[in-house]
């Protein structure tokens, strides 16, 4: 897994805005919040139902992270080609959003590894 802070377009890091890579997707999270992720092979889309449009600095780093605009997203939504779901709870409904094991233990070995990382560099 690969850990790694968000970088400007001038190449600095960006505080607290996060990409992180597993085998199976790209994930963007912002503060402690998973807003948005892709699969490798980029053939699925998902964001965070409640928190993708969260606020300005989200929707400014999301658009950076997907390379499209908000207007650009909302149109995927609409069309089904980005999918809204719960991205921070373990709560899943495997049924309705056609979710393995697998993904949820993925899911919450990335955010341990997120939770051990982030306390590291504060400590340091």
């Amino acid at each position: 897994m690969k850990f790694e802070n968000m970088l400007s377009n001038k190449g600095n890091s960006i505080p607290n805005q996060f990409i992180i890579t597993n085998d199976e997707w790209v994930i963007f999270q912002s503060y402690d919040t998973i807003i948005a992720r892709y699969s490798l092979d980029k053939m699925k889309i998902q964001l965070d139902a409640e928190y993708w449009d969260y606020s300005k600095t989200t929707a400014k780093y999301r658009n950076i992270f997907l390379g499209m605009t908000t207007q650009e997203t909302k149109k995927h939504i609409k069309k089904g080609f980005i999918i809204l779901t719960n991205l921070n709870n373990n709560l899943y409904d495997i049924h309705q959003q056609n979710i393995t094991l697998e993904q949820m233990m993925s899911d919450f070995k990335i955010k341990q590894s997120i939770s051990s990382t982030l306390k590291r560099e504060k400590i340091s």
